[in-house]
């Protein structure tokens, strides 16, 4: 078996690459706290924009070809859903945070809580 070493990897048909080691088009990792949600870390994640208390939109680096992409995210207290179709686009993603034991099913930041949304999809 022969081994390929490369640092940026880009897909026939792609105008921009993506590290290797980030296989995912864009992932992200910022706290989801009142502080605006400030990353961690990411690849492909230009920011995070915190539009109101529970929403949080990652803003990418580079496109995607198109809003046919998928998106996982995750964090230790809270749920995290996709905001709505009208939300996705090819610059980035609306999602909103909701507090486990809230009982009123309200939105809410959590100081100290970390996020994690990772996106798979083709780049533009």
């Amino acid at each position: 078996m022969s081994t390929i070493t490369v640092t940026n990897i880009k897909a026939t048909g792609e105008t921009a690459s993506r590290f290797a080691t980030g296989v995912a088009a864009a992932w992200v990792l910022y706290n989801g706290d009142t502080s605006g949600g400030a990353v961690l870390d990411s690849v492909n994640i230009s920011s995070v924009t915190d539009s109101a208390t529970g929403n949080f939109r990652t803003n990418f680096s580079s496109n995607m070809a198109n809003v046919n992409y998928s998106s996982v995210g995750m964090s230790r207290v809270y749920h995290i859903n996709s905001a709505g179709a009208d939300d996705k686009t090819v610059t980035g993603e609306k999602h909103q945070t909701f507090y486990v034991s809230n009982t009123s099913g309200g939105r809410t930041d959590f100081d100290l809580v970390r996020n994690a949304v990772n996106y798979h999809g083709d780049l533009a």
